[in-house]
């Protein structure tokens, strides 16, 4: 194999890494800001509703995800040596973002 698709490949496995350790981070901000927009009525009414907003905060969290890990892609291509360096601030930014909302945004 060719050290150019080499490089490719840990590219996109980085890429992909680095979108998956940023969607919880994704996740909390949309739901920090669907819940100061509008704040969710009875949990009752939730339950038995036809669309949830947790799918639709689930679905915008995962396309998120989808465009990071294009920019990532690009990144871990461009500058091979900031990968780990990313990866590891997107996931210390992701555990903080959803320990956050989940205290504070229940």
């Amino acid at each position: 194999m060719s050290e150019v698709a080499t490089v490719r490949g840990g590219a996109v496995r980085w890429g992909i890494a680095i979108a998956l350790a940023s969607s919880p981070t994704a996740y909390a901000v949309l739901r920090a800001i669907e819940s100061r927009a509008s704040p969710e009525p009875d949990p009752a009414s939730i339950v038995w509703a036809e669309r949830s907003a947790q799918l639709t905060r689930l679905t915008l969290a995962a396309y998120v995800a989808a465009g990071l890990a294009t920019g990532a892609i690009a990144l871990a291509r461009q500058w091979p040596d900031a990968r780990a360096r990313v990866f590891e601030v997107c996931a210390c930014a992701s555990v903080a973002a959803i320990t956050l909302q989940s205290l504070v945004l229940p």
